[in-house]
């Protein structure tokens, strides 16, 4: 019986009653909220309901019950339209307050969401991360929680800086470019610019140096960056790259100019730097 008050107020009211059933799924099973004050009259009829078996009763209780849910179910369909009032939590609850439930209903997700990646080992949440950061759109604000889950967690050094640096680029692609330079210049201190993984934030650093239009620190890390052998091929390239992007727009165009040729002969027939190339050859045309 309390099973089909629920689903005759679903079904009535709208949207906003599918959200409120939704709201009060606790662990895949239904737990109903506390009555608002037409809904204890129903819900107090249902307890007298199982107690009386007179048929007469029944027929009568039944209908008082169908009649206050009809009351609920204009209730409901009334805040469906209208901003409902919002009252103070010790106060008697006028109405259903949509923002409260809101807030209810990400509780409930967000705590999901740590039950899921509790389960995960952590070179999978930081993969998860990472996918959080490329989908279309990108979702911020799962790609930080995670972030946040995974850097609370007891980690290697290198993973660590990993993780460390996908929070400044998180931070980069927010517009927080001073946070962004903080937490990338971290990652890169903690496991240093010899290392991989230091390349790596190293780089992102560079981009973000740029950004907050810091050519200088910008030129002078990528200069550094790409003089490191152990950095690999390909951030080295992207770090002489880098270098010669941050000199165009700090207006030296001969450096700007050198970096871009010697990348075309250095990478020149090499489809792994193709993108890389055409670059170059677009700022080299560009420049004056």
């Amino acid at each position: 019986m309390r099973n089909g008050i629920w689903f005759l107020v679903g079904v009535g009211a709208g949207a906003l009653a599918v959200m409120i059933g939704q709201a009060v799924l606790v662990g895949g099973r239904p737990v109903p909220p506390e009555p608002a004050a037409s809904g204890d009259r129903a819900a107090s009829m249902l307890e007298r309901s199982e107690s009386i078996p007179s048929a007469a009763d029944r027929a009568r209780q039944l209908e008082e019950l169908t009649a206050a849910v009809r009351g609920l179910e204009r209730k409901l369909d009334a805040i469906a339209e209208h901003t409902p009032e919002r009252v103070p939590v010790s106060g008697a609850p006028a109405g259903i307050d949509e923002g409260v439930l809101l807030r209810v209903v990400q509780r409930a997700l967000d705590q999901r969401e740590l039950d899921r990646w509790t389960a995960l080992k952590d070179f999978e949440l930081y993969t998860e991360s990472q996918r959080l950061m490329t989908m279309e759109p990108m979702d911020r604000r799962g790609a930080q929680r995670a972030l946040g889950a995974l850097l609370a967690r007891q980690l290697t050094p290198s993973l660590r800086a990993r993780a460390v640096t996908q929070l400044g680029m998180l931070q980069r692609s927010s517009g927080q470019l001073a946070d962004s330079a903080a937490t990338l210049q971290r990652a890169l201190d903690g496991i240093g610019i010899d290392t991989q993984e230091g390349a790596e934030a190293a780089y992102q650093l560079i981009w973000t140096l740029s950004e907050q239009h810091n050519d200088a620190a910008a030129l002078q890390l990528a200069d550094q960056l790409g003089r490191r052998a152990n950095a690999g091929p390909l951030i080295r390239m992207n770090a002489r790259w880098a270098e010669a992007v941050a000199a165009a727009s700090a207006g030296d165009t001969a450096r700007a100019r050198s970096g871009f040729q010697w990348l075309l002969m250095q990478c020149q027939g090499n489809s792994q730097y193709r993108s890389l190339t055409d670059d170059c050859q677009r700022w080299l045309d560009a420049l004056h």
